[in-house]
């Protein structure tokens, strides 16, 4: 009887798994063009960055660029917490294909929590800048700066909800532009063709390249909300 059960109930060996796993040739390809993409963004990234960052430091002063650095430094790291659990709730959307009008309230509840944690990651940034941002700096903090670091920090954190909603409804190519907090090669793009006019204008503290990089940023932002709309 133990035979005959054995032989009604094969397990399944190596070789069997392997072929169930195999993937389709359109399937490959999808990967193959995600990939590329990936590969291609993220070059465009890092060698936009390094040119932006090598005028940034031309333009501004030394004790400027160094201000700016800390802004940077500090909204960058409040807008990630606002993004966080973004990209893997995403992710889960695309593998679930969900209907078309499932997919959208899906994507809206995700869009309310997100908008929650944007919401007090700004308010805590613009509190402890505010109150600690003479520390930070070294000098007395206006709050004509203290409001940009919060817009900045919302809009960071957009980029990143944004560019991480594109990658989990399957336009990765769209979420790499965009970018978020990791760097986006369209913001770096427009901040690099808006540098010449800084100093043209003689805009060299560390509040014009701040302002500067969230118009960017905002700009990258806007394109991956356009191709959200487009899905």
């Amino acid at each position: 009887m133990s035979a005959t059960l054995g032989n009604a109930m094969p397990t399944a060996g190596p070789t069997a798994i392997a072929t169930h796993m195999q993937l389709s040739s359109g399937e490959k390809s999808m990967l193959a063009h995600h990939g590329r993409w990936a590969v291609m963004g993220r070059m465009l990234t890092l060698i936009s960055s390094f040119v932006s960052m090598a005028i940034l430091a031309r333009v501004l002063s030394p004790a400027s660029f160094a201000e700016f650095n800390i802004l940077r430094i500090t909204i960058t790291l409040f807008a990630v917490g606002a993004a966080s659990g973004i990209s893997q709730t995403a992710l889960r959307i695309l593998g679930h294909q969900e209907s078309s009008s499932r997919l959208r309230a899906v994507v809206t509840e995700i869009l309310g929590k997100a908008f929650v944690l944007l919401c007090v990651a700004t308010i805590t940034g613009f509190a402890i800048v505010y109150s600690a941002g003479n520390a930070m700096l070294h000098r007395d903090v206006g709050i004509e700066l203290t409001l940009l670091v919060a817009v900045a920090i919302a809009t960071f954190a957009a980029s990143d909800i944004v560019a991480e909603l594109n990658r989990g409804l399957g336009t990765p190519s769209i979420a790499n532009m965009v970018g978020g907090t990791k760097g986006s090669p369209i913001a770096n793009l427009v901040l690099i063709a808006m540098l010449p006019v800084l100093w043209y204008l003689g805009k060299n503290d560390a509040a014009s390249a701040t302002l500067a990089t969230t118009v960017s940023v905002l700009i990258a932002v806007i394109a991956g909300v356009v191709s959200l709309i487009r899905l």
